[in-house]
């Protein structure tokens, strides 16, 4: 079965897109690609197209695009100057001459920087399994 099918709608500040595309073959062969915030519902999402598509190389696409900047990576301004002074006292310690890249290995080490993790709600996730279903519609016409 050769096809493709697009969906694309904005929910919650997220632009969601679902792309399904497929070759022919004689058995179904899927390949998901999903944001992260998707990956747990990946059993879900091949259940719904492996009821639909029953052969074919098939791979579906979903995007998420956040269009909004909420969501700020923010340092711990804290413990990147407790970090640096150590690592500059270190490198005092040892005589280390020349110039080293002390703040580019702070920003390197672990809690220093911090993103809120974004989460999928019931309204997105609602839209994101129509666009599969808009997607698949277009897909088998």
């Amino acid at each position: 079965m050769t096809g493709f099918g697009r969906a694309e709608d904005v929910v919650g500040g997220r632009k969601v897109s679902v792309e399904v595309r497929s070759l022919n073959s004689r058995q179904l062969d899927l390949s998901l690609k999903l944001p992260a915030l998707l990956r747990d519902r990946d059993a879900e999402l091949r259940q719904v197209l492996g009821d639909r598509v029953v052969r074919g190389k098939c791979e579906v696409s979903v995007a998420l695009e956040d269009l909004n900047a909420e969501r700020r990576t923010t340092f711990d301004r804290e413990l990147v100057r407790a970090y640096h002074a150590e690592l500059k006292a270190i490198a005092d310690e040892l005589g280390a001459t020349g110039s080293t890249d002390l703040l580019g290995h702070v920003l390197r080490l672990p809690d220093v920087m911090t993103t809120p993790r974004a989460e999928v709600g019931a309204q997105e996730w609602e839209v994101v399994k129509a666009l599969v279903d808009e997607a698949l519609q277009r897909f088998e016409t």
